[in-house]
């Protein structure tokens, strides 16, 4: 009964931890924010061999965590390549503890997807894009607690 019990277990406890990332493209992230709520989305395109990037993910992630009553969405879109989800991603995503949405992103002509997302975007990361009612606002590079709080409120 013992071996058995082992086995389930640990079947279990695998399944439970894995966590599958949803595939992002720039039609189904702005169909996304254009669904017409007026919930404020802040969309931060990082990776996790970015050091900027990962530090200032606690901030993201306190920032969430703070308005979490209201409406406002953090979308966590890692650059990092399909062979890193698995391994890097989601180690990152479980000794973090990150509860927000963390998407892979599916585009694969940086040349066209990067203007979509913002005309002046030289393609660096950490970058941040504020969406809400239809309004948009961009920003490059990393950003320390209190310009991401202006960042968010003064629009």
């Amino acid at each position: 009964m013992r071996p058995v019990f082992l086995f389930v277990f640990i079947c279990l406890s695998f399944f439970s931890s894995a966590q599958t990332l949803e595939s992002m493209t720039v039609d189904k992230l702005y169909s996304r924010m254009n669904a017409g709520n007026d919930t404020t989305y802040i969309v931060n395109f990082w990776a996790t061999w970015c050091k900027p990037c990962l530090e200032e993910m606690p901030y993201f992630l306190e920032e969430a965590k703070n308005r979490k009553n209201e409406p406002f969405k953090l979308l966590l879109v890692t650059l990092d390549f399909d062979t890193q989800i698995e391994t890097r991603v989601k180690s990152y995503i479980e000794k973090n503890k990150v509860t927000e949405e963390v998407v892979s992103w599916a585009e694969s002509d940086a040349n066209v997807w990067i203007p979509q997302i913002n005309e002046e975007w030289s393609g660096s990361i950490p970058a941040t894009l504020y969406f809400r009612n239809g309004t948009s606002h961009f920003h490059e590079g990393k950003m320390e607690p209190d310009q991401l709080l202006k960042f968010i409120s003064d629009k």
